[in-house]
């Protein structure tokens, strides 16, 4: 005989029901996104253990605000490793969670380690290194990252020196690695590599294409080819690693091969300017002039200083017989070659011995400015305001960027600023 439910009783127990059953899908969704979320955040410290740190970084992308929630620490380390400083900044700037505050400590001193007041935490960095020997190897990591980073490369070598000086860590191979690439030593920077790095199981896609990249480097495609496609294997659709390999393709006279794969990564992202620039370089090494010639006007046209494609664009103009374009272009190209010049000669030779000079850094930023880099020319006019806030030229400079770019506001400010005598050129 069934239960029979009076229709006093119905609707509370109906409503029971779905209250309860509400419960348990709410349970059972809390947790499974909990388990999602452990799984994923031990797959990526596996990651970071195995020096991938770029899948590490996609991992994390593909999670999102969950696991950044969860674990800011971690996921500051991630970014700080994939290089998205900025990222990293935004994370250690929520609020840590108790338990947490050692680890939030360390990685925001590991962050600013690898920033321009680095100085300012080198001694508790110290302290903390000699005080627990597990975070002794992030510590130099950032120390000689920071380093490259500002191009100090003696600094560099100070800490990897001093880093050999523990019990041997993986990671001291890979900051030697590139502490040797940085200073074009190809060769020692594969040795370094080959110490330990290159025999991890399961193998670094990135590892590997780090020494694709080498070898491409030192002339070697053959062995540069093998390296990027055991990457690829690894981790598919990099376009930075496909770049190279199409490069070094090219290289063994694999034009077809290296065209086809710069279209797959044009026909994902048609704005990578690097690759439009290659394959037309190939198109014209393969008789292709007119084909190419569309491409490269495009990456000079969001690129105007680049040398490469412009004499690539010429030479193109004048294979198809467009002589007069192609002498224009020839003008244009010894111009762009002497603002190179001009360039180099202020940062290696002149602003080394004149620091303070707004004269330089305004000159620099006019030579940006031209070259198409709006945002180098704005940090070095900027520079030069900071010494020299009446600095006729580059409140000029500023005035017409400002201007050209939709700011009246900022470019009227700089107009009315009055000029000092010794500012006029």
């Amino acid at each position: 005989m069934g239960l029979i439910v009076s229709k006093k009783y119905l609707y509370p127990t109906l409503l029971a029901s779905l209250i309860l059953g509400g419960f348990i899908v709410f349970g059972a969704q809390y947790f499974r996104n909990e388990h999602e979320l452990v799984a994923s955040q031990t797959r990526i410290i596996a990651l970071l253990e195995g020096l991938r740190y770029r899948e590490a970084w996609l991992d994390l992308k593909l999670h999102g605000t969950k696991l950044i929630q969860r674990n800011g620490p971690l996921a500051s380390r991630v970014f700080r490793l994939a290089n998205d400083l900025h990222q990293a900044n935004i994370v250690l700037g929520s609020t840590p969670i108790d338990k947490d505050q050692g680890e939030w400590d360390l990685q925001r001193v590991l962050l600013q380690l690898e920033g321009p007041q680095w100085q300012d935490q080198l001694e508790y960095a110290m302290v903390l290194a000699r005080q627990h020997k597990n975070q002794q190897g992030q510590i130099y990591e950032s120390l000689v990252r920071g380093s490259l980073a500002r191009k100090n490369t003696k600094d560099a070598h100070q800490w990897v020196i001093a880093w050999k000086q523990l019990e041997g860590d993986i990671r001291c191979d890979l900051a030697e690695a590139s502490l040797h690439e940085f200073t074009g030593q190809g060769e020692e920077a594969l040795e370094s590599l080959q110490k330990r790095a290159l025999s991890l199981a399961p193998p670094s896609p990135e590892i590997e294409a780090r020494a694709g990249a080498l070898f491409f480097n030192m002339n070697k495609p053959g062995q540069a080819v093998w390296h990027l496609t055991k990457s690829l294997e690894l981790l598919p659709d990099q376009p930075d690693w496909q770049l190279t390999l199409a490069k070094s393709m090219d290289l063994l006279g694999q034009s077809e091969q290296a065209l086809a794969l710069l279209e797959k990564i044009i026909a994902i992202n048609s704005k990578n300017m690097e690759v439009v620039a290659e394959r037309g370089r190939q198109l014209l090494l393969a008789g292709q002039a007119s084909q190419a010639i569309p491409d490269l006007a495009k990456v000079l046209e969001n690129d105007p200083g680049n040398v490469d494609a412009a004499e690539h664009l010429q030479r193109a103009l004048f294979e198809m017989g467009e002589e007069a374009k192609a002498k224009q272009w020839a003008k244009k190209i010894e111009k762009m070659r002497t603002d190179q010049r001009r360039l180099n000669a202020i940062f290696q030779m002149l602003l080394p011995l004149r620091p303070e000079d707004p004269d330089l850094m305004t000159e620099a930023a006019g030579i940006f400015l031209r070259a198409g880099q709006p945002k180098s020319a704005l940090v070095w006019a900027k520079k030069a305001l900071g010494i020299d806030p009446n600095h006729s030229v580059a409140n000029s400079l500023l005035a017409g960027y400002y201007e050209a770019t939709g700011n009246p506001g900022l470019a009227a400010i700089h107009k009315k600023i009055a000029p000092t005598k010794g500012a006029q050129k």
